[in-house]
């Protein structure tokens, strides 16, 4: 869909639905709650389905962060056998 616009006696053709595609991730979430906020209760559980549907579509990305603090309570002499020797016993393999 074309918009024709004026600028400084200039005419601009605009590709509305490129501007559409422009918004901004944050932007679309807001607009997403705010047709939800305005469903019909009876709708709200095939939504939920729909969701959850989509959800398990999307592969989940191991997040590192998790890791965080594993080895937090590791004794010092563990810890430094393992930093110690990592070289030599990757070499071996």
């Amino acid at each position: 869909m074309l918009f024709k616009s004026e600028i400084s006696g200039q005419n601009y053709f605009v590709n509305l639905s490129k501007i559409k595609e422009m918004i901004t991730d944050k932007q679309r979430r807001t607009q997403i709650l705010r047709k939800i906020q305005n469903m019909p209760p009876d709708k709200l559980e095939k939504l939920q389905d729909y969701v959850n549907e989509l959800e398990k579509e999307t592969p989940r990305k191991r997040k590192v962060l998790s890791y965080a603090g594993a080895w937090g309570d590791i004794d010092d002499a563990t810890l430094k056998e393992l930093t110690d020797n990592i070289i030599s016993r990757r070499k071996k393999k």
